[in-house]
């Protein structure tokens, strides 16, 4: 089928279904690896994984049932976030150490920018909602006597 007829029979199938989202997306990336990894490593359990994966992503994709895929689909992403969340905020504080100081909320952990530039500040946890007051001479204060104990060490 081409031109506009082979589009609107794509649409027309596709119609009030859920589609594609991360999920699926790293389901394909897994049946890839699993196909690979089954041509060196003949597998029973891989091989039936790789028969399955597929028709199960193309249920996910066909399916009408909109609420019940999205939900599956932010229970992957939450999980997916839970374990790259440190690397995340690892990369985003050396992106932009030269901008902002880092501190830790005294109730709840949560990391708090400062902006190098402001003399005073008080910043709300976003997490627990916590007042801290901070200026950017405190916060270079800190950050000299963490490199004198790194030095001593």
């Amino acid at each position: 089928m081409q031109g506009k007829n082979g589009k609107n029979f794509f649409y027309s199938l596709m119609w009030e279904r859920y589609g594609t989202d991360e999920l699926y997306f790293f389901m394909f990336i897994m049946l890839i690896a699993l196909l690979l990894l089954n041509f060196y490593i003949d597998n029973a359990i891989i091989a039936v994984i790789t028969l399955v994966l597929p028709f199960f992503m193309l249920y996910r994709a066909f399916s009408k049932d909109i609420p019940k895929r999205k939900r599956e689909n932010d229970v992957y992403l939450k999980t997916v976030g839970k374990i790259f969340a440190p690397f995340i905020l690892l990369h985003n504080k050396r992106k932009m150490k030269s901008e902002y100081y880092f501190i830790k909320c005294k109730d709840c952990d949560a990391v708090l920018r400062v902006p190098k530039d402001e003399e005073k500040i008080t910043l709300i946890c976003t997490r627990c909602g916590e007042r801290v007051k901070t200026t950017s001479e405190e916060m270079a204060d800190k950050k000299h006597k963490k490199a004198k104990q790194k030095d001593k060490k």
